[in-house]
């Protein structure tokens, strides 16, 4: 039983993007915007708006993903191509679209409520959402935090990238869903006796 539910578990959780390594140099997208509207981010739209403004103003080649709005497929070569995704939505953490980049070994630049707090904080942007008693709320500032953020991580781009954790090593390392399975079992095992 127990490795029948290790097996089962596995497939079910483990992040099979591609059925190879891939390696990706041709970086020719500046920043990949990706945002999913939450129904109680109330500052959404002039947030995005303001993200979208900026990064033209920048003359920055951009690609702007929404939520429900593309084919899995797209997104993955859209993230093959991407030096960053701006994870522009409110509470997106960990969010399986993080470990995606991260596999595909793209930089992910977001608030701490929608990146996962052991990658690399270097590019989390500080003080632009807070709690409330029901929700998370964004700072009507925060798309200037977010383009600083990007303007710094896109002037040392090569640079960064060497300095910075590598978003793959990451994500094949320390976020292992093998290893979430193993835990489970593990637990389960302890809890109910399985062997």
């Amino acid at each position: 039983n127990r490795k029948k539910l290790s097996t089962h578990l596995d497939k079910c959780m483990r992040l099979d993007i591609f059925d190879k390594d891939i390696e990706n140099t041709d970086r020719d997208i500046d920043c990949l915007v990706y945002s999913k509207k939450r129904r109680y981010d109330k500052n959404y739209e002039n947030f995005r708006s303001g993200i979208v403004t900026g990064l033209k103003s920048l003359g920055v080649k951009t690609e702007i993903m929404n939520y429900g709005e593309y084919k899995k497929e797209d997104f993955l070569k859209k993230l093959l191509r991407s030096k960053v995704m701006m994870n522009l939505s409110l509470d997106e953490c960990p969010g399986i679209l993080n470990y995606e980049a991260f596999y595909c070994n793209t930089h992910v630049i977001g608030s701490n409520h929608n990146v996962p707090s052991h990658y690399d904080k270097t590019l989390w942007v500080e003080d632009t959402d807070s709690m409330t008693n029901s929700y998370l709320v964004r700072k009507d500032d925060a798309h200037i935090k977010y383009l600083k953020k990007f303007e710094s991580f896109i002037k040392n781009y090569d640079k960064n990238v060497k300095d910075l954790k590598s978003p793959r090593e990451y994500v094949l390392n320390h976020t292992s869903y093998q290893r979430y399975c193993d835990d489970l079992v593990q637990i389960i095992n302890e809890k109910f006796g399985w062997n």
